[in-house]
């Protein structure tokens, strides 16, 4: 299974990739993580697939490259992790790639942006996404351990901080919170 991580520059995309690949390993799955920024930036994480690889230099032309050669994600691990640069904006605006080559999508948000009214715009936008992209979506409010308030960690997010939340999870790619929420979305034990 390809899970796509898309979200705004600064969310915890990429750390939340790489706590949550080794959190699936030692849950005892295999997993790759999938570096889909085109910029000379190197993850913290062995990336299986680099897109900087590829030598283009706009991530539409990168994307659009990646999405006509389903090669390039292939995998035998029982989840590959997309690690992407660009918005979700980005994503609304052009959704081939994840509707090519990702079978879910994690739209990444800080903490920060997880009040009632913002939480309400994120998780229809996520609902948005999803059928636009035809792939079941989740909304990850992530850096939730800095968060003044102790979130709850469930997928499904208490009603008064979330007001009609169908499908979030509060997650810390540094703490590794919420994770066992993000394995069970995706259909995991």
């Amino acid at each position: 299974m390809r899970i796509a991580l898309v979200g705004e520059e600064e969310s915890g995309k990429t750390t939340l990739a790489f706590s949550f690949s080794n959190f699936l390993k030692k849950k005892g799955f295999s997993c790759d993580v999938a570096n889909l920024d085109v910029s000379k930036n190197k993850p913290k994480y062995q990336a299986f697939f680099e897109a900087r690889k590829l030598g283009e230099k706009t991530l539409k032309t990168a994307y659009a490259k990646i999405a006509g050669e389903p090669r390039f994600l292939k995998s035998r691990s029982d989840f590959v992790l997309l690690d992407t640069v660009g918005s979700l904006g980005f994503f609304l605006l052009d959704p081939l790639l994840l509707k090519e080559c990702c079978d879910r999508v994690f739209i990444v948000s800080d903490y920060q942006l997880a009040t009632p009214v913002d939480s309400r715009f994120l998780n229809s936008l996520a609902a948005l996404a999803e059928k636009r992209f035809g792939k079941k979506t989740l909304l990850v409010v992530n850096k939730s351990d800095l968060a003044r308030a102790k979130p709850q960690h469930t997928l499904y997010a208490p009603a008064e901080s979330l007001e009609n939340a169908e499908q979030v999870v509060f997650a810390s790619g540094r703490e590794g919170l919420g994770f066992n929420e993000l394995l069970e979305f995706l259909g995991g034990r």
